[in-house]
């Protein structure tokens, strides 16, 4: 990835690659870990049916849409369709799915300075496939007075409460499954895959290099001026074009413009905004 960039690549620069969907980051649980299957959906797909309140502090002329055929919402993006009652352990290699709060734990491995607020109801979801599990965490309930039951007395009678001489109460306690709080939840490492790396730096090698005949359209003054009206923009929001951590910002407006550009495309023309700039003042 270094040779490729043309610039070192260390830690906090694969979690960068992560969080803007770049790099698919994996998961390894070291031991047993108890899961759910869930199948999700995204917010655009859902339907909704309009119902009119039935309650006194409501108007009767109010109109509520209600979404139908989910369960609960986890992000803007997307909802859970379907969740299974039961739960089970894996082991193993998982991808993350960075559909829930995954992405924030990330966010603050690569901000540990800075406090990352996740948001509870979230979730936290690894995949295997096509199949998304939704991570929990083992909890054994306190005992109740419902889940306690009579022991037989000596002479093989089970007891009531007069026989307390006779009777001992067995609890019956089952481990429950909720929804895990944290990653941390659960001993793992996080790991890549060799077959992302190989797929990321594909990714890399397929970005096309405009061709000589693309520019002639562009004459070398004409490049050098873009680029130093580039220059003076990142300067006036204090953006540094050698900054790694510049080229996602930059990424995510031209994606709210409407017009999409590659990480590393946006990356190799910021390369040569300082050169082009030096140029000009001289």
């Amino acid at each position: 990835m270094s040779t490729l960039l043309g610039e070192q690549v260390d830690i906090k620069d694969l979690y960068r690659f992560a969080i803007d969907g770049h790099l698919t980051l994996s998961i390894n649980f070291l031991n047993d870990t108890p899961v759910r299957k869930v199948s999700l959906i995204r917010a655009e797909d859902i339907r909704y049916k309009t119902i009119t309140p039935k309650h006194k502090n409501f108007s009767k002329n109010m109109r509520v849409n209600v979404p139908v055929g989910v369960r609960y919402q986890i992000s803007k993006e997307y909802w859970i369709k379907d969740e299974s009652k039961d739960w089970y352990k894996v082991k193993g290699v998982y991808d993350l799915a960075m559909v829930g709060a995954e992405q924030y734990e990330i966010s603050q491995l690569l901000y540990p300075e800075s406090e990352v607020k996740i948001p509870i109801i979230s979730g936290f979801y690894v995949k295997n496939g096509d199949q998304i599990y939704k991570l929990q965490a083992l909890h054994k309930p306190s005992v109740s007075h419902d889940q306690q039951a009579p022991v037989q007395s000596k002479n093989g009678v089970e007891g009531d409460e007069d026989d307390s001489a006779h009777i001992s109460l067995k609890p019956r306690v089952l481990q429950q499954a909720v929804s895990a709080s944290s990653l941390w939840d659960h001993e793992y490492e996080l790991v890549i895959k060799t077959g992302e790396v190989t797929r990321f730096i594909q990714s890399l090698e397929d970005e096309p290099i405009p061709s000589s005949q693309d520019e002639k359209s562009l004459s070398p003054r004409e490049r050098g001026t873009l680029l130093t009206i580039i220059g003076a923009f990142c300067n006036h929001m204090d953006i540094d074009p050698l900054d790694k951590g510049s080229t996602s910002p930059i990424e995510k407006m031209l994606e709210l413009n409407g017009t999409p550009m590659k990480f590393d495309t946006i990356k190799r023309h910021l390369d040569q905004v300082p050169d082009a700039v030096e140029r000009r003042r001289k």
